[in-house]
């Protein structure tokens, strides 16, 4: 029986676990031993639980920081992998792919590449530090057997810097909300804030930062909002406190940190993103599993969207910076 082990910063609700999550889930276990290994300490432990049903075993290291991670992390997955003697390697992020590249083993090495790194970067670190990060995480990746881009216009930017290199796009595993629940969620949540089952309700989920614009989303849904109109705003991040300061109009509710996303997109209507870059949104996905429309910003990994199927008709997306094309797009 073949072996893979899947290596990934921590185990937590998050995008990257989601498409990790969904990768074990369409495994042949009858062909396959799947292994987890986690880093750092800061796991979700009631979603260590989901994957431990899902897994041969889940290793968890603990390390307390990135700097512990640079530094033992090599060290710490080999002594694990002496025992287990994998066939394949696959990691999910920067940290764990340098960990990848360096190890001694025999195993094929996988990267799945989960952003635009030369947008993702910019923001995480500062336009300096970015330009180092990208060329080590690319010198990193040239090192791997396969690397697969989340998305077609992430693997058009990547293609010029690595060779071995394709792309599948995101997506998550076929989990169909039966109608009684979802509707038994819509009442549920809409009732919780005194929400009429007719009102139009927009929802965005993610990480509350620079890069997703989170200011520009509740500074134009501040003036956008009619009398029968709600905006959720689920997620936490570096500008939480700002966006809580920000909210003015009563109509705005932030519920922040959550683990009931399904539910209250199954309470809203149309989903929401400003985001100035993306790898292949998770979020978006779950919002169209649960028939919400789409508003989202015109970067290319959301227009990307628009062009899978012309089956149906899946919402719109708008200049963010175009105040007026927004109310346009919402009304139509």
């Amino acid at each position: 029986m073949k072996k893979i082990v899947y290596m990934i910063s921590a185990l937590k609700n998050n995008g990257p676990n989601k498409v990790l999550l969904s990768m074990i889930n369409g495994i042949d276990k009858s062909k396959y031993e799947v292994y987890v290994i986690s880093f750092l300490n800061d796991n979700d432990l009631a979603y260590v639980d989901t994957i431990k049903q899902k897994v041969k075993e889940v290793f968890l290291i603990n390390l307390n920081s990135k700097f512990d991670f640079l530094r033992y992390g090599v060290k710490k997955a080999n002594v694990i992998l002496k025992n287990i003697n994998p066939d394949i390697i696959h990691s999910h992020g920067l940290l764990p792919d340098f960990v990848n590249s360096r190890l001694k083993t025999s195993a094929k090495r996988i990267s799945t590449i989960h952003n635009n790194m030369f947008e993702d970067y910019c923001y995480s670190f500062g336009k300096l530090k970015s330009i180092f990060i990208i060329k080590w995480h690319l010198m990193i990746l040239k090192k791997m057997d396969m690397c697969v881009c989340c998305s077609l216009n992430s693997y058009s930017i990547l293609k010029k810097y690595i060779s071995k290199i394709t792309y599948i796009r995101n997506s998550v595993f076929n989990t169909k909300i039966e109608d009684k629940i979802y509707q038994k969620n819509r009442q549920q949540i809409r009732e919780k804030y005194n929400i009429g089952l007719n009102d139009i309700v927009y929802i965005y989920a993610g990480n509350i930062s620079k890069l997703k614009r989170s200011e520009d989303l509740v500074s134009s849904f501040d003036n956008t909002l009619n009398k029968n109109e709600f905006l959720f705003i689920l997620g936490s991040g570096d500008l939480e406190q700002v966006i809580k300061d920000m909210v003015k109009n009563k109509n705005i509710i932030f519920v922040g940190f959550t683990k009931k996303v399904k539910e209250y997109m199954c309470a809203s209507d149309i989903y929401t993103s400003f985001s100035s870059s993306e790898g292949f949104s998770i979020s978006v996905l779950e919002a169209l599993e649960c028939n919400n429309l789409l508003l989202l910003s015109d970067i290319p990994s959301h227009k990307e969207m628009f062009t899978i199927s012309n089956e149906y008709y899946i919402g719109e997306f708008f200049n963010s910076n175009n105040f007026q094309e927004m109310k346009t797009k919402v009304s139509k």
